[in-house]
């Protein structure tokens, strides 16, 4: 007599109620050293788009048609593709300042319009919330972007600059200055923000025209900041 076969059986899924465990976040898995490419990433971004939308607007130009060559036969190569942490990102993008940035998708973001005393644009941007203490969470990682502050139209913008840097003790940007150019635009890194608590790390001063600017805040624990 025929044995009947057992019917087969069929995959246990999780309950409705029950939560997926997510996949950790990339700098969560490569340790201190992914936290300031984070930081650095969208610094890195802020510069390189910066540098197109602050430009005013170009004319257009034709060109001509150039004949088609006959193709060539040629050796096919695969070339690696490099991991790029920067993949899945959010982007943020602004019209009216005239900037853009990438950052991780899992951070928190704040942007407030302030109009108290100056028009501009505060974006708060971190990994998570901190206090205010002296002492600074090792795994913290945030910017504070404002765009659209105002100076002196007459006055260039490396003087400007100068004159923004603060005695030991206070807050604000202080420390030496590096100057460095997003496509036509001046700007200067200072070794310290002026972050409001002790996590800061350097500070970013970008022209944006003659009477407006953008101004950087960096911070990390100073054990996860570069050099």
């Amino acid at each position: 007599m025929e044995q009947l076969k057992p019917p087969p059986q069929e995959k246990e899924l999780p309950a409705p109620h029950e939560k997926l465990l997510r996949n950790p976040a990339f700098w969560e898995r490569q340790g201190k050293a992914a936290k300031w490419l984070a930081i650095g990433s969208i610094i890195f971004f802020i510069l390189l788009l910066i540098s197109t939308l602050l430009l005013k607007p170009q004319k257009l130009t034709t060109t001509p048609i150039q004949p088609t060559q006959p193709p060539t036969s040629t050796i096919p190569t695969t070339t690696p593709i490099p991991s790029n942490p920067a993949t899945n990102w959010k982007t943020y993008r602004n019209e009216k300042y005239g900037f853009e940035f990438k950052y991780p998708q899992d951070w928190i973001f704040e942007a407030n319009q302030t109009s108290e005393k100056y028009d501009f644009l505060d974006i708060h941007l971190a990994n998570f919330r901190h206090s205010d203490n002296p002492a600074c969470d090792p795994s913290f990682m945030g910017l504070e972007i404002q765009a659209g502050l105002p100076k002196d139209q007459n006055q260039d913008f490396s003087s400007f600059v100068k004159s923004q840097q603060i005695v030991e003790g206070d807050l604000g940007p202080k420390g030496s200055l590096k100057k460095i150019k997003v496509d036509n635009h001046i700007g200067f890194k200072a070794q310290y923000s002026g972050w409001d608590s002790g996590c800061s790390g350097p500070g970013y001063f970008i022209e944006q025209d003659d009477a407006r600017y953008i101004y950087i805040y960096t911070g990390a624990d100073k054990n996860n900041q570069e050099e």
